[in-house]
């Protein structure tokens, strides 16, 4: 039975390949037991095989430059599901690894909009802000990533809240986060660094 996979918010087509391969399969026979049946059925089945195969040929042809790399894909992905906050979160953190912080911050935004318990994309366009030392902007995204992420995943956007605030000039609130990222993941070496560099009495 096929499965339907989401990414992004939209069912991925990759994955219904294996069910269509069956399909097919079935449809062959079922052609050829036609055309058994009916002989001078023979010409028109083999004609409207030449015309589904030139019809996939075509399909895939366009969706090659879709699969060519991650921006093609997850630019593809936000059009075809402009409503999907999952896309425009995937497509901004394309943009963030680029280092192209206007584009991800208008992605993420977006993404934040549309999902507003999405504490990734809001936790990334905190960093995003960061990175363009919007460090007010940044302060208020991240609070709002803080109180949306379970509490095992809210290491990291305490962590950057505490970094907006050490911006900020706020020195004990910024370290106070940053002890709270610890309290939470001991093991989280850039807060450990942080900890030691700006906050040692």
């Amino acid at each position: 039975m096929p499965v339907g996979v989401c990414a992004t918010g939209v069912v991925s087509d990759r994955y219904l390949y294996a069910p269509l391969f069956g399909a097919a399969i079935a449809l062959v026979a079922a052609a050829a037991a036609l055309v058994r049946w009916r002989p001078a059925l023979r010409w028109p089945v083999v004609a409207a095989a030449i015309a589904w195969g030139a019809l996939c040929t075509f399909v895939t042809w366009q969706q090659v430059a879709v699969w060519r790399d991650d921006l093609a894909l997850d630019s593809h992905a936000v059009a075809a599901a402009p409503r999907s906050g999952a896309a425009h979160w995937r497509l901004g953190n394309i943009h963030a690894q680029a280092g192209r912080w206007d584009e991800a911050i208008a992605e993420l935004e977006i993404a934040t909009e549309l999902d507003p318990a999405n504490f990734h994309a809001l936790d990334n366009l905190g960093v995003a802000l960061l990175r363009t030392q919007r460090y007010a902007e940044a302060e208020a995204v991240l609070v709002r990533a803080v109180a949306a992420s379970p509490a095992p995943s809210s290491f990291r956007p305490l962590f950057n809240l505490g970094v907006s605030r050490l911006a900020l000039g706020r020195r004990s609130d910024g370290c106070a986060a940053i002890r709270r990222a610890l309290a939470v993941r001991p093991g989280y070496a850039a807060a450990a660094e942080e900890l030691a560099r700006s906050c040692a009495r």
